[in-house]
């Protein structure tokens, strides 16, 4: 059996699990402020000692689901993916909040027909502008990270595609994957989770990606599979 002091902490984890979402969250800081505004006025009138024991518990339960959800600040932006196949894979950051700075981190989840014994890797992106690890985006703009690379070797009839990360303030190549120049070749396929920070956030924004070639002779393409 739970002590009292422990229902408002219960209540606000009820009410966050069953409305996860933002609307979902104001719809019930509005029902809880209006029951007890309703409580209150019948214990006030009629003196109802349950009543104001409802409204005591209400209270503390909104203020508890208030502080939770002003502890979660999300960063607030949109993936711009390449449009089509390109020799070069980059994905638009656009801030739809206030200017602050960025930075970026992908994931490697999955990788096919790859040559070899896949590991799962993380690793820093690179801006395509900069050599920085942050970098400053006001409201509004969009700026590109650099995720992939496509190159051909038609004297040894070989294409290579090479994930992009950044080391310290260089490029460099993260995993790669090699096929031969031929029909019915077991292409490459890389799995990347993408994840977006933001000074003064704590919940970044994040999705998943297919990068692979669009043909045996090139070059790649990108697809989102998730948010």
């Amino acid at each position: 059996m739970a002590s009292l002091s422990e229902w408002p902490s219960r209540a606000a984890r009820w009410l966050k699990e069953s409305f996860l979402s933002e609307i979902g969250s104001n719809l019930w800081i509005a029902v809880i402020a209006m029951l007890s505004a309703y409580w209150a006025n019948l214990a006030i009138h009629w003196k109802y000692f349950g009543f104001g024991v409802g409204l005591a518990f209400s209270y503390m339960a909104l203020h508890q689901l208030i502080v939770e959800r002003k502890g979660r600040r999300f960063v607030s932006v949109e993936f711009r993916p390449s449009s089509g196949p390109s020799p070069d894979i980059v994905i638009g950051v656009k801030n739809l909040s206030e200017a602050r700075e960025f930075w970026a981190q992908a994931e490697t989840i999955q990788g096919k027909n790859t040559g070899g014994g896949f590991r799962r890797k993380s690793y820093n992106l690179k801006w395509e502008l900069s050599v920085k690890k942050r970098l400053s985006i006001a409201c509004g703009e969009e700026q590109n990270l650099v995720i992939a690379r496509w190159t051909k070797d038609y004297s040894n009839q070989l294409c290579e595609v090479n994930l992009i990360g950044l080391h310290e303030m260089d490029e460099e190549v993260v995993d790669s994957a090699r096929w031969n120049l031929f029909p019915g070749e077991d292409l490459p396929e890389f799995t990347i989770c993408i994840s977006v920070f933001a000074h003064g956030a704590n919940m970044p924004a994040r999705a998943t990606f297919v990068v692979k070639p669009e043909t045996y002779h090139g070059p790649l393409e990108m697809k989102r599979i998730s948010t």
